[in-house]
């Protein structure tokens, strides 16, 4: 693989990038920046369209006027702002109402005038997240409990339904599940699984502030850990594991998930759009529909190689980090066909997969 990948995130995937820690820093520093790029794009095409359609809506002007400072922020300011959870979460809604106030005798500007004018202050929201005050882990990434954006509270159902303070006592218990440890404890937790991390593998410390922008520690929820792309870049985390090898772990294959995200916004990868679990794990047994698989085929990959250089790195985890990564490598090996012989994918989506497969095949004969 070469030492330096142009700077086209479609010409890096056809030099073999996979996005992982693995490969050379300016491969996924490229990928931030195409990412970022598109997204400010996003937000300019949305300004020109309602500009062109309804240029004196009250709604449009304050919007265009807000584009227009957001376009004159100092650069790096903007490329915080285009990571945010919130702002992404604004964007989709805004697209989405977009798209079905343009349509042929749809409602026109009445049905996106509402987020225009919210975005200034969901942007200002988002800058002062950046400040000094809260927690956080890995250096700059938000660590958080329930003082969530709204945004989130918005979009995070069915995963995680944050509390509402109705006073019932179903609520109650919930929030005496959240008060068993402070949020504190679990910032020391995670900061050392993640230092953990970094000294086996110090390109994946280096990659996950910039992929993940916030934790979110959830004692009361019935999962492990979650993510989904309609809040890309924050993760939850439930902070039950029972050792630090296995918070390692949860952080780690949510991370994953955050850069499978950004790179599906530069190429959709494959065209299986139907619904319903298909796919039984390899690894758990649970159901999933191709997409569901295909993500957990990315993140298994990636953890493969993790427990990989545990094993050669920490002699005190060797026993259990080997144990993990053969269960997951002989679900690779299972897996591997299954994803090339289901899949329907773009051109670009056929390189990377047959990348990621490569990656996934050398775990597997390593551990022959």
């Amino acid at each position: 693989m070469s030492a330096c990948y142009p700077e086209s995130v479609k010409d890096q995937i056809r030099q073999g990038a996979t996005y992982y820690p693995s490969d050379p820093p300016d491969a996924w520093e490229a990928l931030r920046s195409e990412v970022v790029s598109l997204r400010q794009s996003v937000i300019a095409d949305l300004m020109l369209r309602w500009s062109a359609s309804a240029p004196r809506e009250t709604s449009v002007v304050t919007y265009r006027d807000d584009v227009r400072d957001l376009l004159a922020m100092n650069p790096e300011d903007r490329h915080r702002l285009m990571t945010h959870p919130a702002m992404l979460i604004w964007l989709r809604q805004a697209v989405a109402k977009s798209s079905s106030g343009m349509r042929a005798g749809g409602p026109g500007v009445d049905a996106v005038g509402g987020w225009l004018t919210d975005f200034a202050s969901v942007r200002d929201r988002c800058v002062a997240d950046g400040g000094p005050d809260g927690l956080t882990v890995a250096g700059s990434v938000r660590l958080k409990r329930h003082d969530v954006d709204p945004l989130v509270s918005m979009v995070s159902s069915p995963t995680y339904t944050f509390p509402t303070g109705s006073g019932s006592s179903a609520e109650e218990e919930r929030m005496k599940a959240c008060e068993a440890y402070p949020l504190e404890f679990f910032s020391g937790v995670a900061d050392a699984a993640l230092g953990r991390a970094r000294a086996a593998w110090p390109a994946l410390g280096d990659m996950f502030p910039r992929f993940v922008h916030t934790v979110v520690h959830v004692p009361d929820s019935e999962f492990r850990s979650a993510s989904a792309s309609r809040y890309t870049g924050l993760i939850f985390i439930a902070g039950d594991d029972r050792t630090l090898l296995e918070v390692e772990e949860s952080l780690i294959h949510e991370f994953g998930h955050q850069v499978l995200y950004w790179v599906m916004e530069t190429d959709p990868l494959f065209e299986n759009t139907e619904n319903g679990p298909d796919f039984t794990l390899p690894w758990s047994g649970s159901e999933r529909d191709y997409y569901g698989f295909y993500h957990a085929f990315y993140i298994y990959t990636l953890l493969a190689q993790y427990y990989a250089r545990v094993v050669r790195s920490r002699p005190e985890t060797r026993a259990p980090a080997a144990k993990r990564l053969h269960e997951i490598g002989s679900g690779l090996e299972l897996a591997i066909p299954m994803i090339l012989s289901s899949g329907r994918f773009t051109p670009v989506g056929e390189v990377f997969t047959q990348n990621v497969c490569d990656s996934a095949r050398a775990v597997v004969q390593s551990l022959d």
